[in-house]
């Protein structure tokens, strides 16, 4: 999400929960350029296509975590809803059509913005891990995104961070450690805040800053490593992506993650605030990658599901 006083600023210049309900969801290509052909390039990735997403409903919006379940995405909003949808794709993995929208509250917040500030999701084989901004906090649903969640114990240090800018990137490794990122958690040495662990059994490690760009989502590739995505955001040169990959054998206590940059997407290419990250393996080995942009709940915004195929 991006920091408070920006959007309220972007809002400026131009709310509710309800029972998990069906609702109407559309999809409209995007280019990645105006002169981009039907699979361009964009670093070492291929971009397979871009849709926008529309709904009348007042609640869809603010897309932070992003998960595959089976053909369907699974999102949380930075208001404390979950939506899922129908996610249609090709053999190449993509992205022709939605549908089958639904939308409901997470269970167990109070409703209020402290409490309900949804930034990351990760599905592992115990349940639903929800991570929240503001009120530093992982959540376990075991029974599904409407139940009640259990809190994970947390590292010491991890209600110290920014308010806005807490853990928005969580990933479960391989051997069932997660991997939490902070966006604004700042060591003052170009050094980012991170922990590595089990719920009360965390050590530190750090991730290093490549300029203004800060992790807003993670997710794990079969061979173990970890793809992060880092946004940056200034007045003068608005929102820009960066896709990094971090070795698996670099995610250790006391190590500084630095990772390898697969692309990175400005203006004037097509970008808005991405930040929720999926990974889909196609029947050839090969992975796509599904990235989505928070809107902020702001007109001048767009919420952009992209599809990249990695390397091989």
């Amino acid at each position: 999400m991006l920091p408070a006083r920006i959007v309220a600023l972007l809002l400026a210049l131009t709310g509710c929960l309800g029972p998990a309900s069906a609702g109407d969801i559309t999809a409209v290509p995007r280019t990645l350029a105006a002169d981009a052909g039907p699979r361009p390039m964009l670093g070492e990735t291929e971009v397979l296509g871009i849709l926008e997403l529309r709904s009348s409903d007042h609640r869809f919006g603010g897309l932070s975590g992003l998960s595959f379940d089976g053909n369907r995405l699974i999102a949380i909003t930075d208001k404390g809803n979950w939506l899922s949808f129908r996610l249609d794709v090709d053999h190449d993995g993509r992205p022709t059509g939605v549908g089958q929208l639904e939308i409901g509250a997470l269970g167990g917040l109070d409703d209020g913005k402290l409490d309900s500030d949804s930034e990351e999701l990760t599905k592992t084989p115990e349940g639903w891990l929800v991570s929240f901004e503001r009120r530093h906090r992982v959540m376990l649903y075991a029974h599904g995104l409407t139940g009640k969640p259990v809190r994970l114990s947390m590292p010491q240090d991890y209600s110290r961070q920014p308010g806005n800018g807490g853990g928005e990137a969580v990933a479960r490794l391989n051997d069932g450690r997660l991997l939490l990122l902070s966006e604004e958690g700042d060591n003052n040495d170009g050094t980012g805040w991170a922990w590595v662990g089990k719920s009360g059994a965390w050590e530190r490690l750090s991730t290093r800053r490549e300029g203004l760009f800060h992790p807003t989502g993670a997710a794990t590739l079969p061979n173990g490593d970890v793809l992060v995505t880092e946004r940056r955001f200034t007045w003068i040169g608005g929102v820009a992506l960066r896709l990094v990959r971090m070795n698996a054998a670099s995610v250790r206590p006391g190590a500084v993650l630095s990772g390898h940059e697969l692309f990175r997407l400005e203006p004037p290419l097509t970008v808005d605030n991405y930040e929720g990250i999926a990974l889909r393996q196609r029947a050839d080995g090969r992975v796509v990658a599904y990235i989505i942009s928070d809107d902020n709940f702001n007109p001048f915004q767009a919420t952009l599901l992209m599809a990249v195929l990695l390397p091989d």
